[in-house]
Parts: C-alpha cells; structure tokens; sequence
C-alpha cells in the first residue's frame, strides 16, 4: 500500500503573498539536494511506494530544481514514487527548460492564480510580471499534458474575493483549466489580518456565485478550509461528499526531522464556535482554524445548513 508523502522542500519563495501563513518564520529551512534526496530514500525505505507531494516555499526557484526532478524520475522508473504532484507559484516555470523537466513526472500540479488580471494577481503576491509569468506557465502546459492534470489554486483574501468569478472563468475559459481548488486562508502569518482575511460571511455570496458557474460548466471544484455553512443549499450535498471522500493522511517531518502526521495535525489545528455543536451538520464539519475564531471571536452569523442525505 502506497503512502502520501508531503515533502517541504524549504521556505524560500519568490513570491510576496499578502496572505502568506508563513511570512513570520524566519528559520531558514531548505533543504540541500542532498537532503532531499535522503529524505526520499528515508520515505520509500519505511513505506516502500508513496505518493509524493512537493511543496515549498517554492520549489521551481531553486538553481537544482532540474536534479530534484531527475532524482524523482528514476525512482518513478523502479516503481518507488506512484504519483507526483506540485505546488506551485508557476512563475519559474515559465522556464522552458525547468518546465520540460517536469513532463512525464509531475502527474498533477497545482498552479496559484489569485486574480484575473495583473492588478490583482500582482497586489497580492507583491511582485510585478508575477501574473505574466504564471499565466505563461498555464498556456505552455495545457498544450503539454492533460488538462486533468492543472489545476488552479485561488486563495481567497479581502483583495480578491469579489472576483472570484473572474478569475475561475478567465482561467477556465482563456487558459483552458478545468480543475479547481476554493482556499480560504490560514489566518497565521500576515494573514492574521481582519484586513487580509475576510470573514465567511463577507466570502458566502461570491463562494456561490462561482459554485452556480462550476456548476454551469459541469466542474467540480474542491474546496478548502470553508465549512458548509458557507455553502447555499443546493451546493451542500456535493461539499458533504467531496468532505467525506477527501484522503488528508500524509505524513512529513518537521524541522527537527521528526515525523508528522497531517490528520492529527488538522484536528488540532480546528475549531468550532459554541453554536457550531446544534448545527445538524456539526458531525460532517471539520471546523474552521483556530487563528479564525481568535482573529473573529464572534463572527457566527451564517445560516445553519440542513443535512442532505
């Protein structure tokens, strides 16, 4: 039986994001090539097959990007690595070379637009050309591999959520994407911030706006961190069954090297408010964070969803 792995690769980023949930640790944590690669090997020698999920910081800035990938590829060949899949800014890969190296290894990855266009996208990762760059990245691997494989992650902040719209049709309909990820920040880093993340109140109305057009367009979405309150009725048995299906049981390591396990991790890492417990959805609600009900202790207005069976 194969095992997800989540390696974080380190913390460098090239990236500003306004939402950043790690823009206040400052430990420098990549890791060498060398450590990446004996980590794989630690990986593949406890669990034999994995699954692998590359995550930063970001990843495809690094100058050896192009071994990690190689190094990846030779144990996909000998049957060790199942599945791959990136996360990314994209920017770097606009590269033509480091995009190539990702071709037949990288099975899926998941690609950050937070805006439809470069005044957005641009605001909220602080960087100018950062949206041209991704969407380069976008144009370039939808004639690469399957569509299937792309997907798009739009973290939703107070600089963007009126445009959530915008930003799923502009991707779907000019760059061709047919995969979708609904975010909702971790409100730790900078976007501990009533002026970063937005309350799910404020979020709800647009939330189903881009539900109606998912929808419309037979996509389905998967969203993240938005309890089902969020959710207009008719949208809440497609959230329930995605949420009951949903696999969270990787494992990594922390800085110390000491091994993780993110489904505990994630039950620790959620609350709920007190009214939350009369909900008759409360026993299918992972909850929201815990930075949430501290940034808006009293912010539990939304309507009380109705179980679907």
């Amino acid at each position: 039986m194969y095992k997800l792995i989540d390696l974080k690769v380190g913390s460098t980023c090239n990236n500003k994001c306004v939402h950043c949930c790690a823009a206040n640790d400052v430990r420098d944590k990549n890791l060498s090539l060398k450590k990446i690669k004996n980590k794989l090997n630690e990986f593949i020698n406890l669990y034999k097959t994995i699954d692998l999920t590359l995550t930063g910081g970001e990843i495809s800035m690094r100058r050896d990007f192009i071994e990690i990938m190689q190094y990846i590829e030779f144990h996909k060949k000998l049957g060790n690595i199942r599945e791959v899949h990136l996360q990314t800014n994209g920017r770097k890969l606009s590269d033509t070379n480091k995009l190539e190296s990702t071709i037949g290894v990288v099975d899926y990855y998941l690609i950050a637009l937070h805006g439809h266009n470069s005044d957005i996208h641009d605001k909220i990762t602080g960087v100018q050309g950062s949206f041209d760059e991704t969407v380069s990245t976008f144009k370039q691997l939808v004639n690469r591999v399957n569509a299937a494989q792309i997907a798009v992650q739009t973290v939703i902040n107070k600089l963007n959520y009126k445009y959530l719209v915008d930003t799923y049709k502009f991707a779907h309909e000019e760059l061709g994407v047919t995969e979708f990820n609904l975010t909702f920040p971790h409100p730790m880093g900078d976007a501990f911030d009533k002026a970063i993340t937005p309350t799910y109140t404020d979020v709800k109305p647009y939330i189903n706006a881009a539900m109606y057009y998912f929808i419309s367009k037979d996509i389905k979405p998967l969203p993240e961190a938005l309890p089902l309150c969020v959710f207009d009725s008719e949208y809440r048995k497609y959230i329930s069954n995605i949420n009951d299906t949903r696999f969270i049981g990787a494992v990594g390591y922390d800085q110390d090297g000491n091994l993780l396990d993110y489904l505990e991790l994630s039950k620790e890492a959620h609350s709920k408010y007190e009214k939350c417990k009369s909900c008759l959805a409360n026993d299918k609600c992972e909850g929201i964070w815990n930075e949430y009900v501290e940034l808006y202790p009293n912010e539990c207005s939304l309507p009380k969803p109705i179980v679907h069976g």
